[in-house]
């Protein structure tokens, strides 16, 4: 049996997306993904032509648009920021230090030429999470150690010319550079490698 998942959405906040054929944002469990939002005020024209006055508005919109789910912009996770000519993306990096703060969402922008309004400078689109909060503490990095990642004889590492890459059982190199296993379980190779020069096969235990 199919269990139907409810997207809520937010129309009409402005009276200008009154009859927009798309929403200011939906909500899909704790998940908040919202519409591009832009320098645009009540009226539903752009606030003026300065790029870093569009940017304020821009950022208090998203403000009005995740506090009608009961959300602000500690709750944003990541975000998509399309800026109409590249050389503003410094002025947008200084408004945008006036509403979020370290640590920062991620984040991609794009440099796109021209936005579909006449005049637009920035639209952004963010995704958000209920009850969620940006925190400092990083993600700790998989530090191999030699018996993490194994010993080659003759101090043979994996990314040694010499050795066959098609005989490898493992995925993926770790930050040494010697090669280690897709599993946790098993970062040490319990056989043989295979290498392509003639007479010698390097055993790891």
């Amino acid at each position: 049996m199919t269990t139907e998942t409810t997207i809520q959405t937010l129309h009409g906040l402005w009276p200008w997306t009154k009859d927009a054929q798309y929403a200011q944002a939906v909500r899909i469990g704790d998940t908040i993904l919202t519409g591009g939002q832009g320098g645009f005020a009540k009226d539903g024209n752009l606030v003026s032509v300065d790029t870093a006055e569009q940017t304020r508005q821009t950022f208090r919109n998203l403000e009005a648009v995740l506090a009608q789910f009961g959300e602000t912009l500690d709750a944003v996770a990541a975000m998509t920021v399309y800026i109409a000519e590249p050389a503003d993306y410094e002025v947008f990096k200084q408004v945008r230090t006036g509403f979020l703060s370290h640590p920062f969402p991620a984040s991609t922008a794009v440099g796109v030429g021209a936005l579909l309004a006449e005049g637009m400078k920035v639209e952004i689109q963010v995704t958000a999470v209920v009850g969620g909060r940006r925190s400092r503490q990083e993600v700790t990095r998989f530090q191999p150690t030699n018996a993490d990642c194994g010993a080659y004889p003759d101090g043979i590492h994996a990314h040694d010319p010499r050795l066959d890459p098609s005989q490898f059982c493992h995925q993926n190199y770790c930050t040494c550079r010697t090669l280690v296993s897709k599993s946790s379980e098993t970062r040490r190779h319990p056989g043989q490698i295979k290498t392509s020069w003639t007479g010698e096969t390097p055993s790891v235990d």
